[in-house]
């Protein structure tokens, strides 16, 4: 939907180089060398993994779903909201905050 995947299965292939030529570079392809790939990935993509988490758990509340679609049909704010939260961490991270809905469906 997003395109997240890409980008994510992007930075994992980059970090994967890396690491690997590293441990090549170094003569060490032990186990604990080659963890340090997954360290680096979460450290670099973790939080917007967990951030993307919870706004799928939150989309699974039909009802909250719904409503928030029907306010965004006619309210270009919410709408720039949700475009804004594929692309901007900080707006993405406003969708884990239940005060968010609460306040798109006070509005």
């Amino acid at each position: 939907f997003s395109g997240e995947g890409v980008g994510n299965a992007t930075m994992s292939g980059r970090l994967a180089s890396i690491e690997i030529a590293g441990a090549i570079g170094e003569n060490d392809l032990s186990k604990k060398r080659l963890a340090q790939y997954e360290k680096r990935l979460w450290e670099e993509i973790g939080g917007e993994i967990d951030t993307s988490y919870k706004m799928q758990q939150i989309g699974r509340v039909k009802w909250l779903l719904d409503k928030i679609i029907e306010k965004a049909e006619t309210r270009p704010d919410i709408q720039e909201l949700i475009s804004a939260s594929l692309a901007d961490e900080e707006a993405k991270s406003s969708f884990k905050n239940p005060l968010f809905y609460l306040k798109i469906l006070l509005s």
